[in-house]
C-alpha cells in the first residue's frame, strides 16, 4: 500500500514526475491491494483519469472489484456506465460484484441487457456469478434462462459452470432439474459433488444424498458437513453421529462447522454419557488447533447442562 500511496502523491502534484506509470504498474499495485482505503481507491482512480488510461478494461475492472469488496456498489456501477462498450472481461466483474453484494435482481438485468445488445457476449465466466444471482433470487425462471443460453453457447459441459447450475436449480426448489444437470456432466468435481449432496440433504433426500456421498472419489470437510447437517436438520441424529464418528476416523479433520453438529446431535439423543462425549469432542478441538467458536462453545456447554 505504501508504493502505491507514494506513486499517487507524487503524480497527482500540479507538477507531477516526468514519467508517468504505465497503465501495467497501475495494475500490478492495485493487486496488491484487499481492502484499501476508499481515499485510496478514489486518488487511483483520480490517477488513472488524469493518464487517460480511464478506458483500460483491465484497470477499470480492478478498481469495480477493490470498491466492490468494500460495499461501495453505486461506485462500483458508476465506474461501469462510465466506460463505453465494456468488454466482456469488465461485464463479468460487474456481474459478480452485483451478485457478491446481494443485488441479485440488478445483476439478472445486467447480464439481459448486455446479453440483447451483444456489446459483450458472454462466456463460461459469466454464468457462475450470474448463476449466484438466479440462486439468490429463488426463482425457476431465471435459471431456466440461463441454462438455455449456456447450452447455446456450448458451455453446459464446464465443471465450474455446472456446480453453480445444479446449486442455482436447488435453490429454486427443482430436484428434478439439479439432478439432471448433475448426470449429464462429464467431469465432475468435489465442488459439484458437494452441491448436489448439500441439495438432496437439504431436501431430504437423504437416502440419495448418502448414497452419492458415498460414491464421491474424494471429499473434503464441505462433503462431510453437508451430509451431516442433512441428517442434523432432519432428525436422524443417530445417523449424523455414525457420520461424524466415522469423519473422526477416515476423513478429513473437522472444523468448528462439524465440531458444533457433533455437539448438538448428543444433546439432541438426551443421553446421560454425553459428559464423555464432551470430553472427547473438546480433546478434538484442542488436537486440532480450531478455535473455540461461540456456536461450538454454547453447544458443549448445553451437553454438560443436561
Amino acid at each position: 500500500m505504501k508504493e502505491l500511496q507514494r506513486l499517487l502523491v507524487s503524480h497527482l502534484k500540479p507538477t507531477p514526475p516526468k514519467w508517468p506509470p504505465d497503465p501495467s504498474t497501475l495494475l500490478s499495485l492495485l493487486q496488491n491491494q484487499k481492502f484499501p482505503p476508499p481515499s485510496l481507491l478514489h486518488r487511483a482512480h483520480a490517477l488513472i483519469l488524469r493518464l487517460h488510461h480511464h478506458q483500460d478494461p483491465a484497470l477499470i475492472s480492478k478498481l469495480i472489484s477493490l470498491s466492490s469488496r468494500l460495499t461501495r456498489i453505486a461506485y462500483s456501477l458508476s465506474l461501469f456506465t462510465h466506460f463505453p462498450n465494456p468488454t466482456t472481461y469488465l461485464s463479468n466483474t460487474m456481474l459478480q460484484a452485483l451478485s457478491d453484494n446481494g443485488l441479485h435482481a440488478r445483476a439478472f438485468s445486467l447480464y439481459k441487457s448486455f446479453s440483447l445488445y451483444h456489446s459483450s457476449p458472454p462466456n463460461r465466466f459469466t454464468f457462475p456469478p450470474l448463476l449466484k444471482a438466479c440462486a439468490g433470487l429463488q426463482a425457476l425462471e431465471p435459471t431456466r434462462q440461463v441454462h438455455a443460453h449456456i447450452v447455446k453457447l456450448g458451455c453446459e459441459f464446464d465443471a465450474f459452470v455446472g456446480t453453480a447450475l445444479l446449486d442455482s436449480y436447488y435453490k429454486a426448489e427443482s430436484s428434478l432439474a439439479a439432478l439432471q444437470v448433475f448426470d449429464e456432466m462429464p467431469q465432475k468435481n468435489v465442488p459439484s459433488y458437494n452441491a448436489i449432496v448439500s441439495g438432496l440433504a437439504m431436501h431430504g433426500e437423504l437416502e440419495l444424498a448418502r448414497k452419492i456421498f458415498d460414491e464421491m472419489p474424494e471429499r473434503s470437510v464441505v462433503s462431510w458437513s453437508a451430509m451431516l447437517s442433512g441428517y442434523s436438520k432432519n432428525g436422524f441424529f443417530h445417523e449424523a453421529l455414525s457420520l461424524f464418528e466415522q469423519m473422526k476416523a477416515s476423513g478429513p479433520s473437522p472444523n468448528d462447522i462439524t465440531l458444533f453438529m457433533g455437539c448438538g446431535r448428543f444433546k439432541d439423543l438426551g443421553r446421560k454419557p454425553n459428559l464423555t462425549k464432551y470430553e472427547n469432542l473438546r480433546n478434538d478441538q484442542k488436537s486440532h488447533g480450531l478455535k473455540y467458536e461461540v456456536l461450538v462453545f454454547n453447544s458443549m456447554h448445553i451437553i454438560l447442562r443436561r
